[in-house]
């Protein structure tokens, strides 16, 4: 099992903020598109459900960036990101959900 990195729960609850947020979500299906922003629909749920473990999620993020060599898919960047207006982060967003699925759990 790898080790849990202390900011895995950070990251899950950052990452369930930004999915938890309207407009957020709004401007994302407008950038990256409807398609591409629906096709993430059960990853934005399973995240957002108040049963999801936020350590969990911050892992299958932490596995994904290292998968993608993709450091700028951390959630807390891609929030301040969003915040200073860069809309492309929203293309972030749609890879980083579309990645998670095939992340293992780890137990």
């Amino acid at each position: 099992r790898p080790h849990v990195r202390a900011d895995d729960a950070v990251e899950g609850a950052a990452l369930r903020a930004l999915l938890s947020d309207y407009e957020t979500c709004v401007r994302c299906e407008a950038v990256a598109g409807a398609a591409r922003w629906r096709a993430c629909d059960a990853a934005r749920a399973a995240i957002t459900a108040e049963e999801t473990d936020d350590e969990e999620t911050g892992f299958r993020v932490a596995a994904v960036m290292d998968a993608l060599d993709a450091p700028h898919l951390r959630p807390t960047g891609m929030r301040a990101r969003l915040e200073k207006g860069v809309d492309a982060t929203c293309h972030g967003v749609v890879t980083l959900l579309s990645n998670l699925s095939s992340m293992k759990r780890h137990n």
